[in-house]
């Protein structure tokens, strides 16, 4: 899908392919920083015992940071990372992800909501009918609680996300030998030569430019 996009904003001559493959690259890290932090900023406020907790919590509305702004930060940050990884997958694998992912963590946000209306009630129908499900609106919409961020356990309940973010081969040194190997075999096909990676063999030379820096 990267090279997808980036041949399809080249294709009018506005960029060359390569600040096309830039700037679709610049992208997806800015997502996929994003989504890490967003996440992190989320769990600051909801303390590690609820991340690892694996039923629903009712402890109480949380109304701090950007649930002033948004019902759901760590779907959104997840939604952003998916993005960013969806743009390396090839087209059809992207969309598959991308809407099985979605639709499944919808099923657990409407679950999730039907079960803090049951137990907290009025308040959090309250803060429902001022804050947004999923994106964000520019101001707070509720005035904050008073609770402060845990961003040590935040980020130990994070570490998994910022580990795949810093030392995935896509987002390290692997991720300028594919890009430049992109960029070679696009250049050959509209060359109209053969290219190192053209047609089946892009997928090839993806593939074995990113197993060749095993993560971690």
């Amino acid at each position: 899908m990267w090279g997808l996009l980036a041949a399809l904003l080249s294709k009018g001559g506005a960029m060359s392919i390569a600040a096309a493959f830039n700037l679709v690259l610049a992208v997806a890290i800015v997502c996929a920083f994003a989504g890490a932090w967003l996440r992190t900023w989320g769990s600051a406020y909801l303390g590690a015992d609820v991340m690892r907790d694996t039923s629903m919590r009712s402890d109480g509305v949380v109304a701090d940071g950007p649930y002033r702004t948004m019902r759901n930060p760590l779907y959104l940050g997840s939604w952003l990372n998916l993005l960013a990884m969806a743009l390396l997958m090839p087209a059809s694998g992207a969309v598959f992800a991308i809407v099985m992912l979605i639709g499944f963590q919808m099923r657990l946000i409407l679950g999730e909501e039907a079960f803090l209306r049951e137990k907290l009630g009025e308040p959090y129908a309250a803060y429902c009918a001022k804050v947004p499900r999923i994106l964000p609106a520019l101001r707070p919409q509720v005035a904050a609680s008073g609770a402060r961020p845990r961003w040590e356990q935040a980020a130990l309940a994070e570490i998994f996300m910022w580990d795949r973010r810093c030392r995935s081969p896509c987002w390290a040194g692997g991720i300028r030998d594919a890009a430049a190997s992109m960029r070679a075999g696009v250049a050959g096909r509209v060359a109209g030569g053969e290219g190192v990676c053209d047609g089946a063999g892009r997928k090839g030379c993806l593939v074995g430019r990113f197993t060749s820096h095993p993560s971690r």
